[in-house]
């Protein structure tokens, strides 16, 4: 095989940037004109299209039938070892991997249905199912019980009208069956009479109340009061798109803005997942989804529905299927830029598309290695489009791959600085298997006409969340009638220091921000990374750059800094102890580590918080429930003042918290007749409905009632005040 098989695209890339015969592009040409310098380069041509060759060769996207069995197998071995969790990621597998409208499909989505079943999902075993049935004319054994477990599905969601047409579906099916073990016939005939007798038994609401969502339902009530301005598609009519010499475009408020107002709705022109994300996801709406369904032609792409999956053929994915989507995977953020360029152009008199190449681009101003580098990719792709697809054919087809290579070059240079990451709150299990962490993580990058009018601040006015792939801005303070609306770049002012975000976005954005934070004497960021001033006088934080006070200008001792390095120490070994199991030597470590950057650091130094965390998490595994809520207590302030009371960082500090309360409750309820009031129990349980209630105007203003940690923060509020005065009324 070819060396090309050895690189990547980023080592092509290197490659065609370093060697003899480099273009030196002419940037006064249009960005068609300099497409067609790269494309008219045998050279250039000839490399990229080989290595495409040897790319398409390596790249396994085809559907294969005994890859699909292997899997289902796996997934029946788990399956039938009690690990269903594990056995739908083998039948999911399964399904992306069967050819289409094969028997192999319709058996991978009827084991799905059953692991589906087996964790409760039942909407997702419900949809499971109608493409698990055959289209026999004669019905088989495997097509009853399918319909049976619908019916029961139906049931589960009090879907009563439904799951009685299932049963009934399935006893008509009974009757035509040609099976000859007359005794499966009759177990299956009495499972479906005594289904059948049990639905008659219950009250029978109306359709239309059946399996109504709350997240669905909020999102309809946040459209339907949303009041948005034609002029200013997708923006609250409150807001008014300006322009000036100074500011160029920005966006204020026309009246007042309250705390969490939403001001944007907005649905992407475009957007790509990304592809740790690709197999849960759906490609045409971002939807999470438990049970993807498959393109019928490939193993890359998945969708929610068949109209998501028709929508995405029909508008870019004819074009991506199968190695396309593998080398969108390769090609980093130009994935965008490629599927903006094909919608648009399949698509030129749409309104959205010119609002989109009217974004900022900065192409002229770009270092020569970029614009050679971003051209190169563009080309690549016309040369896929060239070699791989029939988009386009006809006698002026190669122009017309150009005008779209052009497309696909201002696109990656108008997402430089326009890319939006569209992000999603996902738990991770701590190593002590007790606490989760909830972080926020980037599963997908789109691009927001609207959105993308308003400026950066380091310190925003607003917050982003997101319903799928709809953006839902927020005012996160009040705004008065007038003033500029601000988003946040990236480089915000409590996780950058004032020179990382100059520089992040001078490199990226090419601009000198001027924020209030930017201009301020101190650096925010500074005491959370500095030393306490050892005079015990003065209070000062001592920087780690520079280690004077400025108060009172006296320098850092040594043994300040050779401590805290020992302390590192500790909490290294306190890590690998806890990788170990041996939590209760991490614990005595860590507490060694934060007795001494207790006396040497700034209360809420950022190592703090770390030990602080790591020892909540160790306690609560060894039982010290009460000792782990008290550090969880002190890093919620240290958050606070770090990150903001409302900032999401705090809200899962809160979730941790409210971890800890419910193990407390359950082991209350389960021995309260043998345990006798104390500080510990009355502690928590007087406080844990106010956090409650702080961490729930926390996620409802980051992404409203509809998010699933509200909605979970507001069952777990349910449970504790039922609960917990039984316990004071105990001791009264």
């Amino acid at each position: 095989m070819s060396e090309l098989s050895l690189y990547d695209w980023q080592s092509i890339l290197e490659k065609l940037c370093s060697c003899n015969t480099r273009l030196h592009l002419d940037n006064k040409l249009d960005k068609k004109g300099i497409i067609k310098e790269c494309f008219s380069n045998k050279f250039i041509h000839d490399t990229l299209s080989q290595w495409l060759a040897v790319q398409s060769q390596l790249c396994k996207w085809k559907k294969s039938k005994e890859k699909s069995i292997k899997y289902r197998a796996e997934g029946n071995s788990f399956y039938t070892k009690g690990y269903v969790y594990q056995s739908l990621r083998y039948y999911t597998n399964a399904v992306l991997l069967a050819p289409k409208d094969s028997e192999e499909l319709q058996l991978a989505f009827g084991n799905r249905s059953a692991a589906l079943f087996s964790m409760k999902k039942y909407q997702e075993c419900i949809s499971d199912i109608k493409y698990a049935l055959s289209c026999n004319k004669t019905p088989s054994i495997r097509d009853i019980r399918l319909l049976i477990r619908k019916a029961k599905a139906l049931e589960c969601i009090n879907n009563f009208i439904e799951g009685q047409e299932a049963y009934e579906l399935a006893n008509y099916m009974l009757i035509r069956c040609v099976e000859k073990d007359q005794k499966r016939l009759h177990r299956l005939k009495d499972e479906i009479q005594q289904g059948l007798s049990n639905l008659k038994h219950v009250a029978k609401p109306p359709k239309n109340e059946v399996n109504s969502s709350k997240t669905e339902e909020e999102f309809k009530l946040i459209m339907d009061s949303f009041s948005a301005k034609t002029e200013f598609p997708s923006a609250s009519s409150k807001l008014a798109l300006m322009k000036n010499s100074i500011k160029g475009r920005h966006v204020i408020a026309r009246e007042n803005l309250s705390v969490g107002e939403v001001i944007f709705i907005e649905k992407p022109f475009a957007f790509v997942v990304l592809p740790d994300y690709s197999s849960d996801h759906c490609q045409a709406c971002c939807k999470k989804i438990l049970n993807p369904l498959p393109c019928k032609h490939c193993i890359e792409a998945c969708f929610c529905s068949q109209q998501c999956r028709r929508i995405a053929w029909n508008k870019f994915h004819k074009w991506e299927c199968g190695f396309g989507l593998k080398l969108s995977y390769m090609i980093g953020i130009a994935h965008l830029g490629f599927r903006v360029a094909l919608i648009g152009f399949t698509e030129p008199s749409n309104p959205e598309y010119q609002r989109v190449k009217d974004l900022q681009q900065h192409i002229h101003s770009l270092e020569a290695d970029d614009l050679y580098q971003y051209t190169l990719t563009a080309t690549v792709l016309v040369i896929y489009l060239e070699n791989f697809t029939n988009i386009m054919m006809g006698p002026n087809r190669i122009e017309s791959l150009l005008e779209i290579g052009g497309l696909i070059l201002l696109h990656i240079a108008q997402l430089v600085c326009n890319g939006h990451a569209i992000t999603a709150i996902m738990q991770e299990e701590s190593v002590a298997g007790k606490i989760l962490n909830e972080e926020q993580v980037r599963i997908a990058t789109a691009i927001y006409p609207s959105a993308s009018m308003m400026n950066h601040s380091c310190d925003p006015s607003i917050i982003n969340g997101f319903k799928d792939e709809y953006l839902i801005v927020r005012a996160i303070r009040n705004i008065k009638k007038g003033e500029e609306v601000y988003n946040c770049y990236g480089p915000h002012f409590r996780r950058m220091s004032r020179q990382e975000r100059q520089s992040s976005l001078l490199q990226q954005y090419m601009f000198l921000c001027k924020c209030e934070q930017c201009t301020s004497e101190e650096d925010f960021i500074e005491r959370f990374t500095g030393y306490r001033c050892q005079n015990e006088t003065c209070g000062g934080i001592v920087p780690i750059h520079g280690r004077i006070c400025p108060k009172c200008l006296i320098s850092l001792r040594e043994d300040c800094v050779t401590s805290v390095e020992k302390a590192v120490a500790f909490m290294y070994s306190a890590k690998e102890a806890a990788s170990d199991k041996n939590f209760q030597k991490g614990v005595q470590l860590a507490e060694k580590a934060l007795k001494l950057y207790s006396l040497h650091l700034y209360k809420h130094h950022k190592y703090i918080l770390e030990c602080k965390d790591f020892l909540a998490k160790m306690l609560i595994y060894l039982g010290h429930n009460y000792k782990s809520y008290k550090y969880i207590e002190e890093n919620i302030i240290g958050n606070k003042e770090r990150f903001g009371n409302k900032s999401v960082e705090v809200g899962n500090e809160l979730l941790k918290l409210c971890d800890v309360a419910v193990t407390v409750l359950e082991m209350y309820m389960e021995k309260k007749d043998t345990i006798k009031k104390n500080e510990s129990f009355t502690h928590i349980f007087s406080n844990i409905l106010g956090y409650i209630e702080e961490a729930q105007e926390i996620f409802k203003l980051c992404n409203g009632k509809m998010h699933r940690t509200y909605q979970e923060l507001e069952d777990l509020k349910n449970i504790f005040e039922f609960k917990i005065p039984v316990y004071f009324s105990s001791y009264t």
